[in-house]
């Protein structure tokens, strides 16, 4: 391509129609991911040994940031029942939210509870970022809304989570409040259950 020929405006406009299909595609891949019902695989699952597999995953993007990650899991905690993908998917899904929020030198905690609600797991990731308006917080499941710039995100990530969680019979939860951070809770079904 002669570079003399092509009009700036036309690439520029190439770039934009690329990134949206790029965007398209990701929301599409999101959407199948969360409709496919035959392919869960529920099996007792050892939480600790998922956490870590999750956490290795987006150990980058802590160090880049240089967020602090802390964990509390009690030495013991009962195998939960999930699809592995799956729930790595919305672990991850919440640390990247978090990590996406925070300011450089940011912190997140992840703490595990066997004994919160009898034959649940919980597992909460907090951050001490920003946190969320109450207009905000009622929306944060809704399909398609995100609080990111346009190309950044597809809305798709919390909800699709919370389906993923309901489906493999838990719930996923938040709590918010300006200034002091947000808590996102998963409890997935324990072996009791």
């Amino acid at each position: 391509i002669d570079p003399e020929v092509v009009d700036p405006e036309d690439v520029e406009m190439l770039q934009d129609l690329i990134s949206q299909a790029e965007r398209s595609k990701k929301t599409v891949r999101n959407l199948l991911d969360f409709a496919r019902e035959s392919e869960t695989k529920v099996e007792p699952l050892n939480m600790h040994k998922l956490l870590d597999e999750t956490i290795q995953l987006v150990r980058n993007q802590l160090r880049v940031k240089k967020i602090r990650l802390h964990q509390e899991l009690p030495e013991s905690l009962p195998p939960v029942h999930g699809d592995r993908q799956l729930l790595s998917q919305v672990l991850m899904n919440l640390i990247l939210n978090a990590i996406d929020v925070l300011p450089e030198k940011g912190e997140i905690r992840i703490k595990t509870d066997a004994e919160r609600k009898n034959g649940f797991l919980a597992v909460d990731i907090s951050d001490n970022g920003p946190g969320m308006p109450d207009h905000i917080l009622r929306q944060i499941f809704d399909p398609f809304f995100t609080t990111k710039p346009q190309g950044k995100g597809t809305g798709l990530g919390l909800s699709v989570s919370r389906g993923i969680v309901r489906k493999l019979g838990g719930y996923l939860h938040v709590s918010s409040k300006l200034g002091e951070g947000t808590k996102l809770g998963a409890p997935g079904r324990g072996a009791t259950h």
